[in-house]
C-alpha cells in the first residue's frame, strides 16, 4: 500500500470517526430517567410520566413516533410541564441502565407509555398501543395522545 492510500485511509476513518461523534451527539441516548428529577415533587404529589421508549436504532417513523408524541403534550399541557406535574421522558431502552423498562412495561417495539405516581410510587401505567397505527396521520395521532394523556391525568388540560 502506497502512502498516499495510507494517508487516504487514515483520513476516511478520521472523518468516519468524527460523523460517527457528531450523530452519537445529535441521535444519541437519552439519558435515564432520573429517580431524583421524578421524585423531586413533595412525596403526596400525583406525578405522571409520559414516556417514549426506543431503541438506539431509528428509522423515520420512529422519529415521527417521538416528535408528534412530544409535540402534542408541548401544546396541550403547558401548564403541567411547566409546573412538573407531568414529564416528558424519551428513553433508549437499550442503554443497559433502562433495560428494565421492557420487562416493567410488556415492550417490544417503540411505545409512548403514561405512568402515574403517588408519593414517589407507580400506582398505575398505560400503554398507548394505537401509536403505530395513526402515526400516517398527524393531526389524528396527536389528537389520541391528547385525549389519553388527559383522561389518564383526571380530565386536565
Amino acid at each position: 500500500m502506497s502512502a498516499k492510500n495510507i494517508v487516504a485511509l487514515i483520513l476516511a476513518l478520521f472523518v468516519a470517526a468524527a460523523l460517527g461523534f457528531v450523530a452519537g451527539k445529535r441521535f444519541g441516548r437519552a439519558e435515564a430517567p432520573s429517580p431524583s428529577a421524578e421524585s423531586a415533587q413533595p412525596s403526596a404529589e400525583r406525578t405522571m410520566t409520559a414516556y417514549y421508549f426506543h431503541g438506539g436504532t431509528r428509522c423515520m417513523t420512529c422519529y415521527r413516533l417521538e416528535t408528534y408524541a412530544e409535540e402534542a403534550i408541548q401544546e396541550h399541557f403547558p401548564e403541567q410541564l411547566s409546573s412538573g406535574r407531568l414529564v416528558w421522558k424519551p428513553v433508549d431502552t437499550d442503554v443497559p441502565e433502562n433495560k428494565h423498562f421492557v420487562e416493567e412495561f410488556e415492550l417490544y417495539t417503540k411505545h409512548v407509555v403514561l405512568v402515574e405516581r403517588k408519593g414517589g410510587e407507580q400506582v398505575r401505567w398505560k400503554d398507548l398501543e394505537k401509536i403505530w397505527d395513526l402515526v400516517g396521520d398527524e393531526a389524528a395521532y396527536q389528537d389520541y395522545i391528547r385525549d389519553e394523556v388527559k383522561a389518564f391525568m383526571g380530565g386536565e388540560a
